[in-house]
């Protein structure tokens, strides 16, 4: 349940919330496993004409030890049912705080976000294509403007030196 729950909200949650629901889960399993195999062993041992066995494995439930039917007893494994109710109850309550997290989305959502996020993206790309091409047709009317300037200062450059040799020309030939 809690597996299956985790596989379809995956993207939901964030690493942390998956993290602490995982460690809990993990713990709550073996808790579980613990208890049913010392529940089996509980239930073999108060059987009538039960035997213990002197080489038996702590995790086989078919057979017992006389330690282990000495030491599991009702108290133990209410204890044991006690813990594994609050780690179904921890459990619970790590699936709620990623209900409630607001960082929480839906799969639609996200895939709502990353579409809406594309068209914003191919929005500016023709912005962007578009501007590069205004910036373009500066920078050329700029240059222009700056051959166009560039040459007509050659131009009135040599129209005052002509004026000027011509005039120093004029006073050199008639003061002489």
């Amino acid at each position: 349940m809690y597996y299956n729950y985790i596989l379809n909200n995956y993207n939901s949650m964030s690493q942390t919330q998956i993290d602490t629901l995982m460690n809990d889960y993990k713990t709550l399993s073996d808790n579980l496993n613990d208890f049913n195999i010392k529940y089996a062993k509980y239930i073999k041992s108060t059987q009538a004409n039960s035997i213990p066995s002197s080489n038996c494995s702590s995790t086989d439930p078919t057979c017992f030890t006389e330690l282990e039917k000495r030491n599991i007893t009702e108290d133990v494994l209410n204890g044991k049912e006690n813990t594994i109710i609050g780690y179904i109850d921890k459990v619970n309550a790590d699936i709620e705080v990623i209900k409630n997290s607001k960082d929480n989305i839906t799969q639609k959502t996200y895939n709502d976000n990353y579409k809406e996020i594309l068209k914003k993206e191919n929005s500016i790309n023709v912005t962007r294509k578009d501007l590069d091409g205004k910036i373009k047709e500066l920078q050329n009317s700029i240059k222009a403007n700056d051959i166009k300037s560039q040459y007509d200062s050659t131009l009135y450059t040599g129209i005052i030196f002509s004026v000027v040799a011509t005039t120093m020309l004029y006073y050199t030939f008639t003061k002489l």
